[in-house]
């Protein structure tokens, strides 16, 4: 390894992620309801999802901007399935946005019900694309499978959760993600930052 050119290392690194990727979104689609649910902090697992999405391979890196709601945001999820989820929209995000942009991420907790919102700067979506968005196969991508955001849908409702997208073809995508909200009597203040990663 040590030999080969760092492109060359990139390159390969980021085809084994693709194919990682591939692998998860069928058995994802295959058994979506097969949930392992914990108490989770759902502003660490999005932090955790920013840093393996956003990370070396990533071609053009947005600047990412965390606007959370104050204090912890609980919910009893599946962490493996739900961070899955959360790639992917980054993931869909960062390649819509293809010299770079903006990830503006913002979370809410309103009526038991805690929202997440990813919005990016992109180009956005046609209103042909955005109605197909959720059917299984269908892609714009020459290297996608198709299956991206229909697992996003399976997991957030087979959590109790629901997924909707807001897009134009001239202002970007925003996609919320809303999961049942758990009471928590813990408290910190993570406030609005801007960083890129």
């Amino acid at each position: 390894w040590s030999d080969l050119p760092l492109e060359v290392t990139g390159e390969f690194r980021l085809q084994v992620t693709r194919i990682q990727d591939s692998v998860e979104e069928l058995l994802a689609w295959s058994n979506p309801s097969d949930l392992r649910r914990t108490r989770e902090d759902l502003h660490a697992l999005i932090d955790a999802a920013l840093r393996q999405a956003c990370g070396p391979g990533t071609p053009w890196m947005p600047s990412i901007v965390r606007d959370f709601t104050a204090g912890r945001l609980i919910a009893n999820v599946d962490p493996a399935r739900l961070s899955q989820a959360l790639r992917n929209l980054i993931r869909n995000a960062t390649q819509a946005m293809p010299r770079g942009g903006r990830l503006t991420v913002t979370t809410a907790q309103e009526d038991g019900r805690n929202t997440i919102r990813l919005s990016d700067s992109g180009g956005g979506m046609s209103p042909l694309v955005q109605a197909r968005a959720f059917e299984p196969f269908f892609t714009t991508r020459a290297t996608g499978t198709g299956l991206g955001l229909p697992v996003v849908r399976r997991i957030i409702e087979a959590h109790g959760g629901d997924v909707a997208i807001a897009s134009s073809d001239t202002a970007g995508t925003t996609v919320i993600l809303t999961l049942p909200a758990v009471a928590d009597d813990l408290s910190a203040a993570p406030g609005v930052t801007g960083y890129r990663m």
